[in-house]
């Protein structure tokens, strides 16, 4: 199954997320957001399979972490 990211803003962020989905029985995974240009800045990401990434993003969004978008995974 394919992944995609939800881009966050700090590492703390990505891995509250993380042990939050874990509880809910999701399976992510932190990265570095891949940057696209030279002027997007540094950010972190929790992959999550494409099948779970609306349930994932509102899991996430309840418990007041922050996810600045979302992408396709490059890998």
């Amino acid at each position: 199954m394919g992944k995609q990211l939800l881009m966050l803003t700090s590492v703390t962020f990505a891995m509250k997320g993380q042990e939050i989905l874990k509880k809910k029985g999701i399976q992510s995974e932190i990265i570095r957001t891949p940057k696209r240009s030279k002027t997007e800045g540094c950010s972190f990401s929790l992959s999550v399979p494409i099948g779970l990434i609306d349930e994932a993003q509102v899991i996430l969004k309840n418990a007041g972490i922050p996810v600045q978008g979302r992408r396709d995974s490059e890998a």
